[in-house]
């Protein structure tokens, strides 16, 4: 494997093994390398003669599962996690050249618990060689190539391959299989960018994600189909400051939607565009108390000069609605529907879902608190201020869910 990893977007390195357990689930150990650097940033007017950075060396070994929809077919469709060890080693720098490290030094990345989680597909060219293709993480789009050892699919006696014994259908013809359900999924977000001067963390959403779902395949015999759900989903995030972050300034906000979401179905393989049209926007502290981030931008010239401010109204205000400030959005999603139970009345499977807005949560990111980077006031190095808002930090939700779903069959 090779590709670009979720640490800094550098470029990774992976080798790995895998085990088919059965004709869906297998299992293996997956080993990787990265390296990278992170040059310190400074204020303008506060460079110092020597720039320090630290240089990064990722070895990680990961054990994993994955389930495979298609293991049979020319394209292979699968979902795979796991847990393992990532080990860390760091240089300290001045100017690119290795020193001791300084007194109190803390690296962002430290080694511990490493994990590996998404989806991809995989390209059989023959009963040897395939590629594979998986966005997700630690590699967010990664590229490889995979050599087939072990007993084919179809045993040989010799250099013959075993006829298929002769089945004659005597069953009456099968009908339609209109698939119409209902799901329920628990979910996790975060949000990607956060100015400077701002953390962010995980937020588990409530309430989870649930709606009516719809699968309408091909034909009478086709495992692949045409897939819409229609639902109720949540998003959210932790913001808090970098420095003396307390329950009483760490503001959770949660974004509630009525979605829409077209998609393909490929044997369970689901990938397609969801529509969210904004329903309700909350934010409150930690420790239960009402708070604001979001208020009307406006531009005020002084002396020739724009000067950009954000008025914050009173969120216990009568007249405060911080969901008109929400934007409706798009969104990514690829994931897997695990058969658990199937019938002739209906199946229960395993959903697992990824999703990525692919537009910000906010209409105009500059009426959002936290698009605003903290930055040393010029006046007073030791005191921060409000700097000016940058667009990229408009809010984009990456966002994990696990959940049921229920189909029932009907026969048209």
């Amino acid at each position: 494997m090779v590709g670009l990893t979720g640490y800094e977007t550098s470029l990774g390195f992976g080798a790995m093994g895998e085990y088919a357990i059965s004709d869906g689930w297998s299992a293996g150990l997956a080993l990787g390398y990265t390296n990278f650097s992170i040059r310190s940033t400074f204020p303008p007017g506060f460079e110092p003669a020597n720039v320090p950075s630290i240089d990064y060396t990722i070895v990680s070994i990961i054990g994993f599962g994955a389930y495979h929809f298609r293991p049979f077919e020319t394209i292979d469709p699968f979902l795979y996690g796991g847990l393992g060890y990532n080990s860390w080693n760091f240089k300290y720098l001045l100017d690119g050249k290795p020193v001791d490290i300084p007194p109190g030094f803390s690296p962002v990345y430290k080694s511990g618990v490493g994990m590996a989680l998404g989806a991809g597909a995989r390209y059989h060219f023959n009963d040897l060689i395939s590629g594979r293709l998986t966005v997700g993480y630690p590699f967010l789009v990664g590229l490889g190539v995979d050599v087939a050892f072990g007993e084919p699919a179809v045993k040989k006696d010799g250099d013959t391959v075993l006829p298929k014994p002769v089945v004659v259908d005597t069953a009456p013809p099968k009908k339609y299989p209109l698939h119409v359900g209902l799901y329920i999924n628990g979910k996790a977000s975060i949000k990607t960018e956060v100015a400077k001067g701002w953390k962010t963390g995980p937020v588990f959403n409530t309430p989870p994600d649930f709606g009516v779902s719809i699968m309408a395949p091909f034909g009478k015999e086709s495992t692949v189909g045409f897939g819409l759900d229609l639902g109720s989903s949540s998003y959210g995030y932790i913001m808090k400051p970098e420095s003396n972050a307390n329950d009483s300034n760490t503001v959770q906000e949660r974004f509630q939607y009525f979605n829409v979401f077209p998609h393909l179905n490929v044997s369970g393989f689901i990938i397609g565009v969801n529509w969210g049209f904004k329903t309700n926007y909350t934010t409150y502290f930690v420790n239960g108390d009402t708070a604001s981030m979001v208020g009307q931008y406006v531009e005020t010239i002084q002396s020739g000069k724009v000067d950009t401010t954000v008025l914050t109204p009173n969120p216990n205000g009568p007249a405060y609605d911080p969901t008109k400030y929400v934007a409706d959005i798009i969104e990514i999603r690829i994931g897997g529907s695990i058969p658990i139970v199937d019938s002739d009345i209906g199946r229960l499977s395993l959903n697992v879902m990824a999703g990525y807005t692919l537009t910000g949560m906010f209409i105009d990111y500059r009426n959002y608190i936290g698009s605003y980077p903290l930055v040393q006031d010029p006046n007073d190095y030791t005191k921060l201020k409000r700097g000016d808002p940058e667009k990229t930090f408009n809010p984009v939700i990456p966002s994990l869910s696990v959940g049921v779903q229920w189909y029932f069959k009907i026969g048209l």
